[in-house]
């Protein structure tokens, strides 16, 4: 009798494995289906988490009004502040694409056009550059590389490339505003509609719960929106320094290689390398004087970007150690790649809250 109980609750159990199974593979491709939508609705969660700060701060804001036989505090509603907030940053953008917007392609397209050229200068940098290096007994055939049929068919190449690239690039953006206007109105709307979605959420959840799933929230909105905020304000500070420094230094096409630096630091282990050495090769093809000294104030720059300004801003929104912070990156990365990256930081960061939530729990 009794192995026939185990033998009944081993079928259980597999037939459990095996519904679990099917319903994951059937949740997986319906994700995969999914899989435009969901990111739009991401972007427009984490424009919801850059914006809340101003928000909030805004709907915070009181005003006392005095006069002889009245006085009364006004106070924005969070609903008018939301609007204001959303409609200042239409003006920005605005104002940010009619400025920048045809600059860069112009820019972009007369880079195209000196690649060619820059490149066929690559052997003769090669070879002073292999020089600069034998004095310190490093051995490298570089002029060998810079002569290869493969780069040369390539610098021919390069040009065109660049230009159908930025051509097809300004063609589709008609596409990306599309998109854009989009995750901006599911923004616009999540953040309308977040009260009352929390509203709704305690009103499903059982009051016994209602503590934890406050400091949950709280923790995300802490942990996740300081992590976004801060990656965000780290690549906008480098796109800008990079121009002023390609400016000072009295380098072209300041403005296309700026803003693609910014971006491009956003990418996990190869960003900063090509954010740090794409000016100072610039710098080489055009100024070559001004290319150490600009290499090394980016290098500098970028660093303290990175290993100081952007730990610190999530250690203190997060509580914890920069020293986690920089852990908690390099692990996520590692397991998940470009995904970790993006969602190591909030994961340590719920995890360290819920750490010390339950251990002051079970302290009391």
């Amino acid at each position: 009798m009794l192995s026939q109980d185990r033998a009944f609750r081993l079928l259980i159990i597999m037939l459990s494995i095996i519904a679990a199974l099917y319903l994951l593979e059937k949740l997986w491709f319906l994700l995969s289906w999914l899989k435009d939508v969901l990111v739009i609705l991401a972007f427009a969660w984490m424009i919801t988490f850059i914006l809340e700060p101003a928000v909030n701060g805004l709907a915070s804001i009181s005003w006392r009004l005095k006069g002889s036989r009245f006085s009364f505090v006004f106070r924005i509603p969070r609903t008018a502040a939301v609007v204001i907030i959303y409609l200042v940053l239409i003006g920005l953008v605005i104002a940010g694409g009619t400025l920048l917007l045809p600059s860069t392609i112009q820019q972009s397209i007369q880079l195209a056009s000196k690649l060619p050229d820059y490149l066929s200068r690559a052997p003769e940098l090669a070879a002073s550059l292999q020089d600069f290096l034998s004095r310190f007994n490093i051995g490298l055939d570089l002029y060998s590389l810079a002569r290869s049929p493969e780069l040369t068919r390539w610098a021919q190449n390069a040009g065109t490339l660049l230009i159908r690239w930025v051509v097809d690039a300004a063609g589709s953006l008609a596409t990306f505003v599309a998109q854009a206007f989009i995750v901006f109105i599911l923004s616009f709307y999540l953040m309308l509609e977040q009260e009352r979605v929390s509203r709704l959420i305690r009103e499903l959840i059982p009051q016994s719960f209602h503590d934890e799933l406050s400091f949950l929230a709280d923790a995300l909105q802490r942990t996740f929106g300081a992590y976004v905020r801060g990656e965000g304000i780290v690549a906008l500070l480098y796109g800008l320094g990079v121009i002023l420094a390609m400016e000072i230094a009295g380098l072209n096409f300041a403005l296309p290689v700026g803003l693609f630096c910014g971006v491009i630091t956003l990418v996990p282990y190869l960003g900063d390398p090509i954010a740090m050495f794409l000016p100072a090769l610039l710098a080489l093809l055009q100024r070559p004087e001004a290319t150490l000294w600009l290499f090394i104030s980016l290098s500098l720059y970028q660093q303290i970007l990175v290993r100081i300004l952007l730990p610190k801003i999530i250690s203190e929104a997060t509580g914890m150690p920069a020293i986690l912070v920089i852990l908690s990156i390099l692990i996520g990365v590692k397991a998940m790649g470009f995904l970790g990256f993006i969602f190591a930081i909030p994961a340590a960061g719920m995890l360290y809250a819920i750490g010390f939530y339950l251990l002051k729990k079970y302290k009391r």
